[in-house]
C-alpha cells in the first residue's frame, strides 16, 4: 500500500506537470497563430491602399488662368505616432479612454465591405467601383469589450482581463466620411475627422460607445508593439541622406522632419516656392511600408498582468516607454535598428525589455516569450515620383 501510494503520487505529479506544459504550449501556439493571421490580414489590406491621385489645374494667387498642374487627391494615407505637425496621438485618453501604444496607420482601400442590407444601399454601394472603405490598425491596452454578451450571465464566466490588442478600424462603404468637408486637415496638426469620428469614444465600454455601428474590432490579443515605416528606394551611391539602418537599398521618407515616423499624404500638398514645387509625399503613397509587429504568448501575458496589477487602458504596463512623446521608443527611424552609428537600436532595446523586464512577481524577474513579425509591404497603387 505504501509503495502504491508513492507510485501514484509520482505519477500524479508527472501527469500534472505534463498537463501544465501542454496547456502552456497550446496557449502560446494559439496566440502566435492568431497573431500571424492578424499580421497577414493587416499587411494584405495595407497593400491595397489607394489615393486615386490625379493631376489637376492649380491657380496661383490672383491668377485667372491655370498656372500649372499639381498632384491632387480627395483621399489620405497617414501613419506614425500621430499627425505630422502635432504632438497628439491618434488615440488619446481624453477622447477614447485609451492611449495608443506605438504607431497607427489609416488609409482608404477598395476592400468591398458593406454592412447595410437595404436595397438602396446595396444598389448605391454594391458595385465594385464604389466599395471603398476607410481602414486602420493600432494597438491599445484594456479589456475585451467585444467578447460574446452571454459571458456575463455565466456563473463561472472567465474574467475579462486587460490585454494588449491589435485593433482594426474598418468603415463600411455606406458610412464613408472621407469626402465630408473638412475631413482632412491640410496643416497636419489635428487628427483627421474621418478617423476621430469613426473611432469609439470609450474603448473600455461594453458594448463600445458611439459611433454605431461600431467600426472597430480586435484582430489579435497580446500584440505589444506595431511599428509602421514608409520607405522609398534609393541607389547605392547614397544620394538619399536618410537610409534605414541595415537596409542596403531603401530609406525612410521624412514627412515633416528627418527624425520622425509620421507620414501624411495631405500634409502641405499645396506647391510652394519659386518655381512652385510639391513635396515628394504630397498626395502620393509610399512605394514600400515596413511593418513590424511584436507579439507575446498568453502565459507571458498572464505573468505581465500579475506584475502590473495597477495597469489600465490609460496607463498600460511599462514595456520601455511606448506611449509617451519624450523618451519613448520608436520615435526616430534612424534608431530603429542597431548599426555602426547606433550602438543599440530601438527594436533591440525593446527585446531587452521583453527578456528581462516583465516585472517582479514573488521575488522572481520573469521573462516574456515573444515573436517579431516583420515585412516590407509593396503598395500596389503607388506611382512614386520625386
Amino acid at each position: 500500500m505504501a509503495i502504491l501510494v508513492i507510485l501514484m503520487s509520482v505519477i500524479f505529479q508527472v501527469i500534472q506537470m505534463s498537463s501544465q506544459a501542454w496547456k502552456s504550449s497550446t496557449q502560446g501556439t494559439s496566440t502566435m497563430q492568431q497573431a500571424r493571421a492578424a499580421f497577414e490580414r493587416m499587411t494584405r489590406n495595407l497593400s491595397q491602399a489607394t489615393l486615386n491621385t490625379y493631376y489637376g489645374y492649380y491657380y496661383a494667387s490672383g491668377a485667372t488662368m491655370p498656372s500649372y498642374y499639381m498632384r491632387q487627391s480627395e483621399l489620405q494615407f497617414i501613419c506614425g505616432n500621430g499627425p505630422v505637425n502635432g504632438s497628439t496621438a491618434f488615440l488619446t485618453a481624453a477622447n477614447n479612454n485609451a492611449v495608443q501604444v506605438t504607431h497607427g496607420v489609416f488609409f482608404q482601400a477598395p476592400l468591398g465591405d458593406i454592412n447595410s442590407t437595404s436595397a438602396t444601399d446595396v444598389s448605391s454601394y454594391g458595385a465594385l467601383d464604389r466599395l471603398l472603405n476607410a481602414c486602420g490598425y493600432f494597438v491599445i491596452y484594456g479589456p475585451d469589450t467585444f467578447r460574446p454578451p452571454f459571458f456575463s450571465s455565466l456563473s463561472n464566466a472567465p474574467q475579462n482581463e486587460n490585454r494588449f490588442r491589435l485593433m482594426e478600424y474598418l468603415q463600411p462603404s455606406e458610412d464613408l466620411s472621407i469626402y465630408t468637408s473638412g475631413a482632412i486637415p491640410s496643416a497636419g496638426v489635428t487628427i483627421p475627422l474621418w478617423i476621430s469620428n469613426g473611432l469609439p469614444t470609450d474603448f473600455t465600454a461594453a458594448p463600445p460607445a458611439s459611433p454605431s455601428p461600431v467600426n472597430v474590432r480586435p484582430l489579435a490579443s497580446n500584440i505589444v508593439a506595431l511599428i509602421i515605416l514608409p520607405e522609398q528606394f534609393f541607389n547605392s551611391s547614397g544620394t538619399n541622406p536618410n537610409p534605414v539602418a541595415n537596409e542596403s537599398n531603401v530609406s525612410y521618407i521624412p514627412c515633416q522632419s528627418a527624425n520622425s515616423y509620421n507620414y501624411d499624404s495631405a500634409y502641405h500638398a499645396t506647391p510652394t516656392g519659386t518655381p512652385p514645387t510639391q513635396n515628394a509625399w504630397a498626395n502620393q503613397l509610399p512605394p514600400l511600408v515596413k511593418v513590424i509587429m511584436v507579439a507575446i504568448d498568453e502565459p507571458s501575458a498572464l505573468r505581465l498582468a500579475a506584475a502590473h496589477t495597477g495597469a489600465s487602458s490609460t496607463s498600460p504596463p511599462d514595456l520601455g516607454d511606448l506611449t509617451t512623446s519624450t523618451a519613448a521608443l520608436f520615435q526616430d527611424p534612424s534608431k530603429l535598428f542597431t548599426s555602426s552609428s547606433v550602438p543599440e537600436g530601438d527594436l533591440e532595446k525593446f527585446e531587452d525589455v521583453l527578456n528581462a523586464k516583465a516585472g517582479n512577481v514573488a521575488g522572481n524577474t520573469l521573462k516574456l516569450n515573444y515573436s517579431v513579425f516583420q515585412t516590407d509591404v509593396i503598395i500596389r497603387s503607388s506611382k512614386w515620383s520625386q
